[in-house]
C-alpha cells in the first residue's frame, strides 16, 4: 500500500488550521454555486487553470494567495476581510503588550477562550 505523499506546507498545518481552510473551501464553492459561476469560468476570468479553483475549494494550503484573493474578489467576498487582519483587531497581542507594559512579560501564545473579553 502507499503513503500518499505531503507537501510540507500540509504536514505543517494544525488541525485548526485545516479545518479552516477546508470550511473556507466550501464556502467559496456555496458561493460560486449561487452565483452559478462554473469552475471553468471563474479559472477563465482570474486566468488560472481550473485544477487551482478545484484546489481552493477543497481547501488545499499549497494554492497561492494571489489566486485565492482573486477568487474572492471575483465573487465579491473580499471587501472587508482585511478589517480582520487589522493591528487594533490583534487582541492576543495587545494582551501581551498589557502584561509586558505591567512588567510581567509573555511569550505564551493564548487560546481563544482565554481571548474572550
Amino acid at each position: 500500500m502507499k503513503r500518499k505523499r505531503h507537501s510540507w506546507s500540509q504536514r505543517a498545518l494544525t488541525l485548526q488550521a485545516e479545518e479552516e481552510l477546508k470550511a473556507m473551501g466550501r464556502n467559496i464553492q456555496i458561493a460560486r454555486k449561487r452565483r452559478r459561476i462554473g469552475i471553468y469560468e471563474l479559472a477563465d476570468r482570474i486566468g488560472v487553470n481550473p485544477r487551482v479553483i478545484s484546489k481552493i475549494e477543497k481547501g488545499d494550503p499549497t494554492v497561492s494567495l494571489g489566486a485565492l484573493i482573486q477568487v474572492l474578489d471575483l465573487l465579491g467576498m473580499l471587501k472587508g476581510l482585511n478589517l480582520f487582519l487589522a493591528p487594533e483587531r490583534d487582541y492576543q497581542a495587545a494582551r501581551m503588550e498589557a502584561r509586558n507594559a505591567l512588567g510581567k512579560p509573555s511569550r505564551r501564545v493564548f487560546s481563544e477562550s482565554e481571548l474572550d473579553f
